[in-house]
């Protein structure tokens, strides 16, 4: 009887449209403040799957699980002739709330929408190259942090019911360097991106 219950209950979940999943795939354009680096100009890829709660036709909770490539890059220069670059590869889960307008008529799906909230980041594995002098950051590579959370927001536009393009803004709100864990050197590093993805939604 309770299994009975229970199927009924998925049936009629999934006929009201209360779930959905999706695919995403894109880039992040990414920097770090307090390395001596400026601009978005670190790519990375990013991509992986997304499940959506829906509360109506215009709201949903979405919980991602993502390979994101963050970091930063400071091209050679003739006052810096050293290319520094810093990789860092997170697993990431977005837990963001969406809400969508502009209602297309003809085809009854809604052609934007302003999604916020936070995601957590596991650090898998890093790497540092060409990073400073003896002494600075490039001997305390391993100590960057294993975790990290964001705050997210971000804008969508859907071509159709299941296809749309997402510009999001990352802004790490722990630091990326774990100062408790290297021998009294401090540095204050915080990861921002831009993450320019499309997803796909079934």
């Amino acid at each position: 009887m309770a299994i009975f219950c229970l199927l009924a209950g998925l049936h009629s979940a999934k006929a009201q449209n209360t779930f959905g999943a999706g695919l995403i795939a894109g880039v992040n354009a990414c920097q770090i403040n307090g390395d001596e680096s400026a601009s978005y100009n670190k790519l990375g890829l990013r991509g992986g799957i997304e499940g959506q709660i829906y509360f109506g036709p215009k709201a949903d909770l979405s919980i991602g699980m993502l390979f994101s490539q963050r970091g930063s890059l400071e091209g050679a220069s003739p006052t810096v002739p050293v290319r520094n670059v810093i990789h860092l590869n997170y697993i990431e889960v977005p837990v963001l709330f969406t809400y969508r307008d502009w209602l297309d008529e003809f085809d009854d799906f809604y052609k934007v929408s302003a999604s916020a909230g936070l995601s957590y980041g596991r650090l898998i594995n890093y790497r540092i190259e060409n990073f400073g002098n003896v002494g600075d950051i490039l001997t305390e590579a391993e100590n960057f942090s294993d975790n990290d959370v964001s705050l997210v927001a971000g804008i969508s536009y859907y071509l159709g019911p299941h296809f749309g393009f997402t510009l999001l803004y990352s802004r790490s709100i722990i630091p990326l360097y774990n100062n408790r864990k290297h021998l009294g050197l401090k540095y204050t590093l915080t990861g921002y991106f831009l993450s320019f993805q499309t997803k796909y939604t079934f």
